[in-house]
């Protein structure tokens, strides 16, 4: 037989044979580096892959100031058609910046309507963005008003119907466009909510069917109050390596030249807060937010598991080898050379290697496809996502370094001075397991990896927990938003008349209507705000000077919401003093409020809450307050309950209505929505009305706080692996090294020694390397969450001792029991009998 073959045949024996060696390997190799592989999978479709039709995304970043208004609430701002065209001319930046705005209106072709969305974008959009022409017409400043262009999955789907839209005419609204071009799917920035969603999958595809209209955004004039919704416009975009943005303060000089004079005094006080800031975001960012972090802590995660399985490998490795020393003795003895015994030890172990590279691709698309689960809600993908060829080689390059640097670090301990000596010790009483330096270093190592691994990953995870799972202080279960949007903005102002108070008014008559439609037609709903209410895409904010009890002033930002009778209590918000709104002091349009704790005490410092109720909103406000709600969460992924909310009997109607519902049976909402039945029997009463939608809060919340709970099940996961990589390893190796030392230990049952006094003896020799591990390891425990918590801003829960004494507690009894009870499974099977075989 050839040696190759001869080695690989002892290999493949072995790896049914020796499972005390081969299964604690497989377990330890495949699980992690599989792990690691899919991280740099989902590393590499987040951060590194190509962004469908936007090749320079690299070189684009979004333009925004963020105006810090208290510690914890902010908001955005040169976010309007105004600004942009202010500029793009003020910067002359008409060729080097672009922005999107979404059209209500849908595209139909004969008739039917095209499953796409409508866009408008500044007409360089594309060339900044790097947008390849696939057909007709390349987009330029000549041209672009000439048609629309449309991509090339909507094309692709069309002419499967039979229909090339090339050349052809469309209807967008009243108009009619002649589409002149086909061009690449564009990836679209997740503010405009347009990702299109698999829910066979869980998966959000980053670039849907779409219609461009361009137009020049540097002509719009500085007065434009045009397409301001947050929702309907992305950010301004810039090309960086074209565009100068100059520092912090001249552009906030320049910025406050364009605000309107009744605006003026109150961002220039908040244009001079030091944490107002002008921020500059990559392009990638916006259209997978929070992906690069995720992915750096998935990867993260993945790498400190794979060392931890390479010490596991080693120590195998090396507890397995020693025992054959006598055998590489000779053979070295002879003339072989370390490099050529290192050789075949790698051929040896192929077969191993192949089943630990193949389990490992298992689990990898395993992880792939589970990951979305744990989000629940749906995950960004830029593209397909999957185990390509580069990820293969990634795993069996990874595979080859541990069980190279296990075989390397075994062999390195024979010594040439004491071959004699291995030989005829023939592999009985050779001091292999816990006596050598090296098995000590490595096992320390391992228990001190564990207690630094688990206690981070105890402590990421309590943190993401209470973002993603605690309280927000309202309901969350069966509550929903309802938008409807109408594109005839001077229908929805001409309800808002000042004279009027809302009960009874054209308003009042309007948003009932549409009330009665919806529960009329969903027996089991009700509407419990004829408005948004706390939870919803969009929030109002105020900022004004009040005057306090005491008669002095402070600038005070609040959020409007509506308050009607029995609101407060079906949304589960808690009232601490007082009480909510009467359905007869809604009926008669008094002038009364209910306000958040955090609001009261900022206008009535020294007062009681009890004895706030009956004052004042503040001074200057003839709306008296009649409760006080306890503080709640604004934003899901935030645990602040900071922003302050004034509920008032008032709605203030625009081109979107909003009301939330409560449900006691979603499906039966779901099947009218899908149906699009509510929306033709509202449309009946008002056919102004051109587009529904809804989003419930749960679904709010799980898109909000998706990167909290796939790092919090992450994080479970790096513990639950770290303290099972310990028991796989410490087991594996006592076994192998008890099983060896056999003969030792029958030495000593005939010396009197019983079955309990060679577990003790096991027990004392591993006690000296679980003390230093577990020192080593709280050591740098503490210290590494201390330099996290004072050099990075990562808001760590406090440090706890408790949880680091439990989890030291657990890791010595994982490590105890790890030695002890494969110890005395060998012990009790008679070790006298190694004395008979020999």
């Amino acid at each position: 037989m050839k040696p190759v073959n001869y080695f690989l045949f002892s290999g493949l024996k072995k790896l049914f044979n020796q499972k005390r060696f081969t299964l604690p390997i497989l377990l330890s190799l495949s699980i992690t580096i599989g792990l690691l592989i899919g991280a740099l999978v989902i590393a590499n479709n987040n951060a590194l892959k190509p962004l469908s039709g936007v090749s320079k995304a690299q070189n684009i970043s979004s333009v925004v100031i963020d105006l810090n208004m208290t510690d914890t609430l902010s908001f955005e701002t040169m976010t309007s058609r105004a600004d942009f065209g202010q500029f793009m001319r003020h910067f002359d930046a008409r060729e080097q910046a672009f922005v999107f705005e979404k059209q209500q209106s849908l595209p139909q072709f004969n008739g039917e309507s095209l499953d796409s969305y409508v866009f408008k974008a500044h007409f360089a959009a594309l060339d900044i963005m790097g947008t390849k022409t696939i057909k007709g017409s390349a987009l330029n400043e000549r041209n672009f008003e000439s048609g629309v262009w449309i991509s090339e999955s909507l094309y692709e789907k069309q002419r499967q119907a039979g229909n090339d839209l090339l050349g052809k005419t469309i209807t967008i609204g009243p108009s009619a466009q002649l589409v002149v071009g086909i061009i690449e799917d564009i990836a679209l920035p997740r503010k405009l909510t347009l990702a299109s969603t698999d829910t066979s999958s869980n998966i959000v595809n980053l670039a849907v069917p779409q219609v461009w209209i361009f137009e020049d955004f540097s002509k719009i004039p500085d007065s434009s109050t045009d397409g301001q919704m947050a929702s309907e416009l992305s950010y301004l975009y810039i090309d960086t390596t074209k565009v100068t943005i100059p520092n912090r303060e001249d552009f906030f000089k320049w910025y406050l030249t364009t605000v309107d004079d009744s605006q003026k005094m109150m961002y220039e006080v908040f244009l001079k807060k030091p944490d107002s800031n002008l921020e500059l975001s990559a392009y990638r960012e916006d259209v997978m937010p929070g992906a690069k972090k995720m992915s750096l802590f998935l990867l993260l995660s993945a790498s400190l598991l794979a060392l931890i399985a390479i010490v596991n490998v080693t120590n195998l490795f090396n507890a397995y080898y020693t025992a054959r020393f006598n055998e590489f003795s000779v053979r070295l003895i002879h003339g072989a050379r370390k490099s050529v015994l290192r050789r075949q030890l790698m051929l040896e172990n192929t077969p191993l290697m192949v089943f630990s590279i193949l389990l490992a691709v298992i689990i990898a698309n395993l992880f792939i496809a589970f990951l979305p689960l744990l989000s629940l809600t749906s995950l960004s993908r830029n593209g397909t996502m999957e185990i390509d060829a580069l990820a293969i080689t990634a795993i069996i390059a990874i595979t080859l370094l541990a069980f190279y640097i296990g075989i390397y670090l075994s062999l390195s301990r024979i010594k040439e001075k004491a071959l004699q000596g291995y030989i005829q010790s023939s592999g009985k009483g050779v001091s292999m397991d816990y006596q050598n330096p090296l098995t000590k270093t490595l096992v320390s190592t391992q228990l001190a990896l564990t207690i630094v691994f688990s206690f981070a990953g105890l402590a990421i995870a309590y943190k993401n927990y209470n973002i993603a799972f605690s309280d927000m202080g309202y309901q969350v279960e069966h509550i929903h938003n309802l938008e409807l949007k109408t594109d005839d903005s001077d229908w929805a102002d001409s309800f808002n008349k000042e004279e009027q108070a809302f009960y009874g008014s054209d308003a009042h008559q309007l948003t009932s209507s549409i009330v009665e439609v919806i529960e009329q037609s969903a027996l089991k709903v009700s509407v419990i705000s004829q408005d948004y209410g706390v939870l919803a895409n969009i929030y109002k904010f105020y900022t004004q000077l009040v005057t306090k009890e005491d008669g002095s002033t402070q600038m005070l930002s609040y959020s409007p919401l509506h308050l009607q009778p029995g609101y407060l209590e079906q949304a589960g918000i808690n009232i601490i003093a007082g009480k909510s709104i009467t359905t007869e002091q809604y009926q008669q349009n008094e002038k009364v409020a209910v306000v958040t704790k955090n609001l009261a005490d900022a206008v009535y410092p020294k007062l009681s809450y009890a004895d706030i109720i009956g004052k004042p909103v503040n001074k200057d406000s003839s709306s008296i307050i009649i409760g006080i709600a306890e503080n709640f969460r604004r934003h899901p992924s935030s645990m602040s309950r900071e922003s302050a909310y004034i509920f008032r009997p008032d709605i203030h109607i625009t081109d979107t209505l909003r009301f939330t519902l409560k449900t006691q049976n979603g499906a039966e909402l779901n099947d009218l929505l899908e149906s699009d039945l509510l929306l033709s029997k509202i449309q009946v009463r008002h056919p102004q009305i051109k587009s529904l939608s809804f989003k419930s809060y749960q679904d709010h919340v799980n898109a909000a706080t998706m990167q909290q709970r796939i790092i919090f099940y992450t994080s479970l996961i790096l513990v639950t692996f770290t303290l099972l990589l310990a028991v796989v390893g410490i087991s594996g190796l006592t076994i192998l090294t008890t099983k060896q030392k056999s003969y030792e230990l029958a030495i000593r049952m005939t010396q009197g020694a019983t079955r309990l006094d060679l577990v003790s003896l096991m027990l004392k020799r591993a006690v000296i390397m679980l003390v230093a591990g577990v020192a080593v390891g709280s050591v740098i425990t503490l210290w590494v969450y201390d330099y996290i918590n004072l050099n990075f801003n990562a808001e760590l829960p406090a440090f706890n001792w408790v949880a680091l004494m439990a989890l030291i507690l657990m890791s010595s009894v994982i490590y105890l029991l790890s030695v002890m009870l494969p110890t005395w499974n060998i012990v009790a099977q008679n070790p006298l009998s190694a004395l008979r075989r020999d």
